[in-house]
Order: structure tokens, then C-alpha cells, then sequence
């Protein structure tokens, strides 16, 4: 007779693989999760320090333009010529190929992915399950 602590259940070897097949799975799809809610931190992070960026180029940008339109010089065109002026025909400030590439790499180093060991432990155990999963499957 089993005590308070020990229970002993006969099943069927199917109903056990069964079992023990769910039970990895959802193991499985625990750690999925968890990795994936970690990747979705980190993305939030990063898409934080890329706006600030964003913001801090528009700043610059915007204090770049100020300084330029201070330091113009006032137009002096005839009223005729005024008139045929359309807004169209304004000249157009264009951003080097250089500036836009330099922020693209600086991007593209900060969201490289590091592996931590978190993140390490969290794929070993994944391996582990899915080994499981495949000797059980056999």
C-alpha cells in the first residue's frame, strides 16, 4: 500500500508516451516564449535609442537650417520676377550620401545581437527538450 507521499499509477506505455510527449511540449513552448519575449525587449530598446537618434539628427537639422537662414542674405528680386516664382521652383536642401550612411552603420552595429547567458541556457535547454522530444518519437 502506497503512502501519503508516494502514488503509484499503472498507465499504458502509449498513454505514457503520450504524456511525456505534451508535457516536453509545452516545455518547449514555454522557453519559445520566454526567448521571444526577451527578443521583443530587446527590439524595444533599440527601436527607443534609434528614435532618439531620429530625434536628435531632426534637432540638428532643424538648428543647422535656423543657422543658414540667419546668416542669408536677404533677397532682393524684382516685384515682376516675385509673381512668376512658384513655391516649386525653390531650391531643395539636399543630405550627403555620407551623413545617411555613417547613421545607417552606426545602426546596424547596435542591433547586432548579443548572446548573454541567459540566452545560452535558455537554447541548451531548448536542444535538450527537442533531444528528448525526438528519442520519444522514435
Amino acid at each position: 500500500m502506497a503512502t501519503k507521499q508516494e502514488l503509484y499509477i499503472s498507465l499504458d506505455p502509449q498513454e505514457y508516451k503520450q504524456g511525456k510527449t505534451q508535457i516536453l511540449n509545452a516545455e518547449l513552448e514555454v522557453i519559445t516564449n520566454i526567448r521571444h519575449a526577451k527578443t521583443m525587449k530587446k527590439l524595444a530598446a533599440q527601436k527607443r535609442v534609434l528614435k532618439l537618434r531620429l530625434h536628435k539628427l531632426f534637432e540638428n537639422l532643424a538648428n543647422s537650417t535656423d543657422f543658414i537662414e540667419s546668416h542669408m542674405p536677404t533677397p532682393s528680386i524684382p516685384k515682376s520676377l516675385q509673381n512668376a516664382l512658384t513655391p516649386s521652383q525653390t531650391p531643395k536642401i539636399v543630405v550627403s550620401r555620407e551623413s545617411l550612411s555613417q547613421t545607417a552603420k552606426q545602426a546596424a552595429q547596435e542591433a547586432e545581437p548579443k548572446m548573454d547567458s541567459e540566452d545560452r541556457r535558455l537554447d541548451y535547454e531548448l536542444q535538450e527538450i527537442q533531444a528528448k522530444l525526438r528519442m520519444l518519437n522514435r
